[in-house]
């Protein structure tokens, strides 16, 4: 117990010592570790709560593409609130894998797979099976020690807690908007950044409606997450909207200001 004490402090005195000059993801790691600490939590398994902290985010529009456009803004919060609720509450890969694939989602292909993450060989060695079927491999990601360790077990809600950021992405421009909200850039984004791994895709992909449109309308949903025995972390989810019927489509999950050495997997699957 004293040894585990003391390794704390240490590292408490370490991250005290740093400066936005110093070390700008180390600072805002601890500053946002502060910030989010003082949220109030409920558990993932309060589905209602999770919908509300959705529905009641702020929204920044700063290029007014939905002025006007309120039921827009409304679908979006429905489909990430549900999409949040199904995949923080999945309980299995083949549960989530189904719910997905009932509402237009398939699994990526090989080739698809490897030119947005890793060849799926690398995720099979990692979760030391042999296979080369995405689903399996999948499967064995979502059971692989420090996937599941990072699977979130809280939300944080009240103000500050959640927000969304709309925008757009054209030909050679990606959707870059940085959630701000309350907590403000610096909080929400910090100093590091990574990609989960999202397994699935939907029907209609925002590269293809670039191609054809010219643009699409994109938007990202940040909420706080808890993840047991680690940091709060920011996740954002990703989504844009088909213009063909207005409907949107979640393609994508980002963990942002975390801790540096966190000793957890950064990201569960996605």
């Amino acid at each position: 117990m004293a040894a585990a004490l003391a390794i704390g402090w240490v590292a408490w005195y370490r991250l005290s010592l740093v400066t936005p000059e110093s070390n700008p993801q180390a600072y805002w790691a601890r500053e946002g570790q502060i910030a989010y600490a003082r949220l109030p939590t409920v558990p993932v398994t309060e589905r209602g709560r999770i919908a509300d902290a959705v529905q009641g985010a702020p929204y920044e529009d700063p290029g007014g593409l939905l002025k006007g456009r309120g039921e827009l803004v409304g679908s979006l919060r429905t489909t990430v609130a549900e999409y949040l609720q199904a995949r923080l509450n999945a309980t299995s890969p083949e549960g989530y894998a189904r719910w997905m694939e009932e509402r237009g989602y398939r699994f990526l292909s090989d080739d698809e797979f490897a030119s947005r993450f890793r060849p799926l060989e690398y995720y099979a060695g990692l979760a030391g099976i042999r296979s080369k079927n995405i689903r399996e491999i999948f499967a064995g990601m979502w059971s692989f020690a420090p996937s599941a360790a990072s699977q979130p077990d809280a939300v944080c809600v009240g103000e500050g807690a959640t927000t969304i950021s709309i925008g757009e992405a054209r030909v050679g421009v990606p959707f870059s908007t940085e959630l701000r909200g309350s907590l403000g850039r610096d909080l929400w984004q910090g100093g590091s950044a990574a990609t989960c791994t999202f397994w699935m895709r939907p029907p209609i992909q925002r590269e293809g409606v670039i191609r054809t449109r010219g643009r699409v309308l994109a938007a990202k949903v940040g909420i706080i997450v808890c993840v047991p025995n680690s940091g709060r972390r920011p996740l954002v989810i990703s989504a844009f909207c088909d213009p063909a019927d207005n409907r949107w489509w979640v393609d994508g999950a980002t963990v942002t200001n975390f801790i540096g050495d966190d000793r957890v997997w950064t990201c569960p699957e996605f």
